[in-house]
């Protein structure tokens, strides 16, 4: 890849060549793992190979986060151990509900085209107060996944999170009535990137930004149908 020039300015097109970019190693690193599962000898590691794309992939996240002139070199990374991870918990998932995964992928692309609809109308615009509850609710969120795992370590498992019964289902729907709202956040960075004339590294790290709501409404889509199937609804 050819090196950033630093005085070069983010353009649409680029953003758009930047997020194709990441999700195709995102997903062919996932398809990766799928095939690579295929041999019982790999599938013993998986827990090992999820764990480990989890970890380093949220790493590579952090590093971009912070340093986001750094999202050249670092969301290449972060795409590929995130797809290790989104594959390795979607295949399993997939083995025990057969088309989850795809049905998954059906509804992020679903959510994210209604959103950039809704964006490009104007019928959802972004605003301080609009960020704010976003955020707030994202904050939510991680603060009841924290909760869980704080008290996982002493045997008390949080309902709300993978129980299937109503409360579990409800608080999945409230998830995903939440996080597609923060692709509304992402395509204003997107503008804002190109109006404001900004450095050509800002093209990387909206992808990144794309990336981020796309793997987390992915994982909440994917809890969302196992509870669906476990409750025998059906309706996906």
């Amino acid at each position: 890849m050819a090196k950033i020039q630093l005085n070069e300015r983010a353009s649409y097109p680029g953003i758009r060549q930047r997020i194709v970019t990441l999700l195709l190693i995102t997903l062919f690193s996932g398809w990766m793992v799928w095939v690579a599962y295929s041999d019982d000898s790999i599938k013993e590691q998986a827990t090992p190979i999820m764990l480990t794309g989890l970890v380093i992939g949220m790493l590579f996240g952090i590093i971009t986060s912070v340093k986001k002139r750094w999202a050249y070199y670092t969301t290449i990374s972060f795409a590929f151990f995130e797809g290790i991870f989104c594959g390795s918990y979607s295949y399993f998932l997939d083995v025990k509900y057969p088309g989850i995964a795809l049905q998954a992928i059906g509804i992020v692309f679903t959510l994210m085209l209604l959103m950039l609809w809704k964006f490009l109308r104007g019928s959802l615009k972004m605003t301080s107060a609009f960020k704010k509850y976003v955020g707030y609710g994202a904050t939510l969120i991680f603060l009841t996944y924290l909760t869980s795992m704080l008290l996982g370590f002493y045997g008390v498992t949080v309902p709300l999170i993978m129980d299937p019964g109503f409360w579990g289902i409800a608080f999945s729907l409230m998830v995903i009535s939440i996080v597609p709202l923060t692709y509304i956040i992402v395509f204003d960075l997107i503008r804002q990137s190109h109006d404001l004339v900004v450095s050509k590294f800002m093209e990387w790290y909206c992808a990144f930004a794309f990336m981020i709501s796309s793997i987390w409404l992915f994982i909440e889509s994917l809890h969302l149908l196992e509870k669906l199937r476990d409750k025998g609804q059906g309706i996906f």
